[in-house]
């Protein structure tokens, strides 16, 4: 649209020009001679706007009537090019008058806001151009004897072990097969905390190595990495049409029908009032009645507001979303990290067995918990973690984290695990599936919570909490809160029913 409206905007300008000339030689008794000179260029000038710039709206209406369809681009059609070949008739005959800056400032402001969209739609892609760019472009791939190569990262195949040092980018999503380091997921989650990394953990293309040497084993590549899974959410999002965008097309062809419908009554009606004026009356019902507006505002301020959720770090996966906000009843929130700042201190340890001291128990938990990102982790940083070997080392999401060596199996995780008593504790520690300690945390309660539930519920919206936090925790920052209700001791799958019980 960029070349079309630059031509329809010089052209404009010139045709302007003589316009206003012929506007004041109306009162100036302006000669004949030059009256229909002027009409000569400004038919010379506007013929480039009418076809070539506003082309594309007659080809779009040709297509939809080929489709048996009726769109917003037929009545466009029909004033411009019905105004150009009148106005072109009436300066080849010298008679009549001629609108050549009519058409060629209304083809201008349609190319404008076609523009406008074009670049709204530009900029919301930005965002997945800055994540390609994350992307580096070599990679250190290590081949059978351990010798380094680096080759171009988009030649990495599964399977391929690979080398990232310190400060670099890593290439592809893979898992650590040797040492250890921190990586900045920021881009991915928005957090710009480092998180732990250790032997068969994850990683993923796009994200910075801290401080540590490792060597991955590639296991996606190309479009099924996760970045470029949230490239291909987003395009999705972008290019699905909405059920507001179709019952706007729905409505937008009935209107043009009965536009054209209200156009013919205007032309047969005037017709036998003012046949000379009976055209350009119904060409003035054809261009102010378009509904062009309709066209253009709903495309460009979904694309938009896509955009704008990207940016700050909101995904949407279907563009439906943003229809189905406005009818949402209820918020449900997760407590860590939500509703509550993430930043967990131990508050007290109560000792269920004196197989251990505290300070063994806690150095085994600081190990333990050193293997896991979850928030609950960062209480046990402050204590020095035993030397022991741990060996399968696994999380269990919703659950907790186990552990063995040569002799025990350790566990830090809900109370109730393993088929134990249930406490109000909000972690506790195992050896051999045996509650062995209870832990109890603090985490304050988010600046901002408070205020967004009174704001919310301002709205009408029931606010919920489903929290996984087994211990009267999730209690009290309900009623801290003034949450309408909350529900403890849920798991991921828990949390899914329950919504789904809601929207049912």
């Amino acid at each position: 649209y960029i070349r079309r409206l630059g031509v329809a905007g010089l052209m404009t300008m010139q045709v302007m020009m003589f316009a206003f000339a012929m506007y004041f030689g109306m009162f100036s008794g302006m000669e004949e001679n030059f009256e229909q000179y002027f009409r000569w260029i400004s038919l010379i000038l506007a013929s480039p706007v009418i076809l070539y710039s506003a082309m594309p709206f007659l080809s779009n209406a040709i297509n939809g009537l080929k489709a048996k369809q009726l769109n917003m681009d037929l009545p466009v059609s029909l004033a411009i090019f019905g105004a150009y070949g009148a106005s072109s008739y009436a300066t080849i005959m010298a008679v009549g008058e001629v609108y050549f800056e009519s058409i060629c400032m209304f083809t201008f402001l349609l190319l404008l806001g076609k523009y406008l969209e074009f670049r709204a739609r530009l900029k919301a892609s930005e965002f997945t151009a800055n994540l390609q760019k994350l992307l580096p472009l070599t990679a250190r791939k290590l081949d059978e004897n351990g010798q380094e190569r680096i080759i171009a990262a988009k030649k990495l195949q599964l399977d391929d072990r690979v080398l990232i040092k310190a400060g670099e980018t890593i290439p592809a999503d893979g898992i650590i097969c040797a040492g250890s380091t921190t990586v900045d997921e920021s881009m991915m989650t928005g957090e710009h905390l480092p998180v732990n990394k250790y032997i068969e953990h994850h990683v993923f293309a796009g994200t910075l190595n801290h401080d540590g040497v490792i060597e991955i084993r590639i296991n996606k590549i190309g479009q099924n990495t996760l970045l470029n899974q949230i490239i291909k959410l987003q395009h999705s999002a972008l290019a699905t049409r909405p059920k507001l965008v179709e019952i706007t097309d729905k409505v937008a062809q009935w209107f043009v029908a009965c536009l054209l419908i209200f156009a013919s009554i205007t032309a047969i009606g005037w017709y036998q009032v003012d046949p000379e004026h009976a055209f350009w009356i119904t060409i003035a019902v054809l261009v102010a009645t378009c509904p062009c507006a309709l066209s253009l505002a709903i495309p460009t301020a979904l694309t938009c507001a896509v955009a704008t959720l990207t940016r700050k770090g909101i995904l949407i996966k279907q563009s439906h979303v943003l229809e189905t906000l406005p009818q949402l009843t209820r918020v449900a929130f997760d407590k860590t990290g939500t509703l509550t700042q993430g930043r967990f201190t131990l508050d007290a340890v109560d000792l269920l067995s004196g197989s251990l001291s505290k300070k063994q128990i806690l150095g085994l938990a600081a190990q333990l918990e050193s293997y896991s990102e979850h928030p609950i982790a960062t209480a046990f940083t402050e204590f020095t973690p035993t030397q022991r070997h741990l060996t399968n080392i696994k999380i269990h999401p919703g659950l907790g984290i186990t552990g063995e060596d040569d002799t025990h199996h350790y566990a830090v995780g809900k109370s109730g695990w393993f088929n134990s008593k249930k406490s109000n504790a909000q972690a506790t520690f195992y050896i051999d599936q045996q509650p062995v300690a209870n832990f109890y945390y603090l985490d304050e309660i988010k600046n901002n919570a408070a205020q967004l539930i009174a704001s919310l519920q301002q709205q009408g919206l029931t606010c919920h909490m489903l929290t996984g936090d087994a211990s009267n925790a999730g209690q009290q920052i309900a009623k801290k809160l003034k949450l309408d209700s909350f529900k403890v001791a849920c798991l991921p799958e828990d949390k899914q029913s329950e919504v789904q019980h809601w929207s049912s």
